[in-house]
């Protein structure tokens, strides 16, 4: 008896040796796994969530997701040996379901700003400004923000420039005694470009590549009327702030693009500037 309760206890006394060993080459081997393993939402593939309707950034073809965004996306991906799944999400959802981890990234012509900079990272990709179009019919033709006091102006809802412009002619309006431009805001830049269209707005303002795109696509309606682009920004995927794993592969996997050539020959494509990690650290002054 003495001695079956003896073995019993020394088995037992081997069996936790056995699994605490066990749990600790899981607890090794899992800190040992590769950054997408530990960090991705999904085996095997870069998430990027992008507001489909923003063409060049991004806008569906053929029913496949296309512009800069995905395209970018889609190099980053391959650089870390994965595939990228691109989700059509509207901009004013982007950062809140990126910070519940809906999706690895944003992609959606981001700007870079010191107020989202509290509450995500960035991986910088390109430069752009703003822009401010008309009909080509309408009477006013704003060259600078300062001739929008005044007038009803469409915009992209939460477009970083909103409380710029609004800051930037208080003074300016008030010494013209004109209002300050009424600032009215659209889920989605076509719902803008519909309001001005329609009369319902006398001018838009609008990321420059975009309202390029726009002027070009309709030609005989529509009229870039500023001559240099303005509150000039940098464009990057958005990555929640507790996720640094991911924005570091992230930010490699650009690193490579870019010293292979290929970052470049995509930016060429069309027609924007490079950027990095030190036009972030500008733009937020660290």
């Amino acid at each position: 008896m003495n001695r079956y309760f003896v073995c019993g206890r020394t088995f037992r006394a081997h069996t936790a040796t056995l699994q605490m060993l066990a749990l600790a080459l899981t607890v090794a081997a899992s800190s040992a796994l590769p950054v997408s393993a530990q960090t991705f939402t999904t085996p095997d593939q870069f998430v990027v969530a992008d507001d489909m309707t923003y063409s060049p950034y991004g806008y569906f073809k053929d029913g496949q997701p296309a512009g800069l965004d995905p395209d970018i996306s889609r190099l980053v991906a391959n650089k870390m040996g994965r595939t990228v799944r691109m989700m059509d999400i509207r901009f004013a959802q982007l950062i809140p379901g990126l910070r519940a981890h809906h999706y690895d990234a944003v992609a959606s012509a981001l700007y870079v700003t010191k107020e989202r900079s509290r509450i995500i990272d960035y991986v910088a990709y390109t430069k752009t400004g703003s822009s401010i179009l008309t009909l080509k019919t309408a009477k006013s033709k704003p060259a600078t923000i300062d001739d929008l006091c005044g007038l009803q102006v469409s915009n992209i809802q939460g477009a970083s420039w909103i409380p710029k412009i609004l800051r930037d002619t208080k003074d300016v309006c008030m010494k013209a005694d004109k209002p300050q431009p009424k600032m009215l805001e659209y889920p989605t830049s076509p719902e803008a470009l519909l309001a001005l269209k329609s009369g319902a707005a006398d001018a838009m303002v609008e990321d420059s590549a975009v309202a390029t795109s726009m002027a070009a696509r309709e030609p005989d309606t529509l009229v870039v009327t500023t001559k240099d682009s303005f509150y000039p920004v940098i464009i990057a995927f958005g990555v929640a702030k507790d996720r640094p794993k991911l924005r570091d592969a992230i930010a490699a996997a650009l690193d490579k693009a870019r010293e292979d050539g290929s970052y470049s020959k995509l930016l060429s494509k069309y027609g924007v500037q490079p950027a990095d990690a030190a036009d972030v650290k500008a733009v937020l002054g660290d």
